[in-house]
């Protein structure tokens, strides 16, 4: 009995490896994840290459510190058509993910720590709806409108649109 049960194991392991091969509902992570990683891989071999003489990839990543992934930004900055800080967010987050795929391990905390934070310290918070506006906004449309509205419902719900926005933090513009 125990050897049809490793046997029924065995074969268990042989079918989930093709089934993960071929069939989207076992595949460890998205096309445009595994995508995002070759490409954050072959520009890391580039910039390994470049930099530090054709090492092994796999090597300088791993003995890479602070100032060595602040080279590789600013240069990954230069080579790419980046236009936006969270283009950059992301492609952090995918040289962290390529790093412990290829290591097994994460980037030490101090190295994310730092590298995260300097990425934040651009950062510019988009403007929302504060309760002032609201307020000018709601008065204006009630008091000051001089829309003919076909009926007063209509009012009543755009009014709860806008406190629906501000309550949802919409952007104006």
């Amino acid at each position: 009995m125990a050897r049809d049960a490793a046997a029924w194991a065995e074969r268990r392991k042989e079918l989930e490896g093709d089934i993960s091969a071929t069939h989207p509902r076992y595949r460890r992570r998205a096309i445009a994840t595994e995508n995002k990683l070759t490409t954050m891989e072959s520009r890391w071999a580039e910039f390994s290459n470049m930099m530090f003489g054709g090492l092994n990839p796999k090597e300088t990543i791993r003995n890479a510190n602070v100032v060595d992934f602040k080279i590789f930004w600013v240069w990954h900055l230069e080579k790419s058509n980046i236009g936006a800080l969270s283009t950059l967010e992301t492609s952090w987050k995918y040289l962290r993910l390529y790093y412990t795929c290829k290591l097994g391990e994460s980037i030490a905390k101090n190295i994310s720590t730092e590298i995260t934070a300097e990425l934040k310290r651009d950062y510019k918070p988009k403007g929302v709806i504060n309760h002032h506006d609201v307020g000018h906004l709601l008065r204006s449309h009630w008091e000051c409108d001089s829309w003919r509205l076909r009926n007063s419902r209509r009012r009543v719900e755009l009014a709860l649109i806008v406190l629906l926005l501000s309550f949802t933090a919409g952007r104006p513009g």
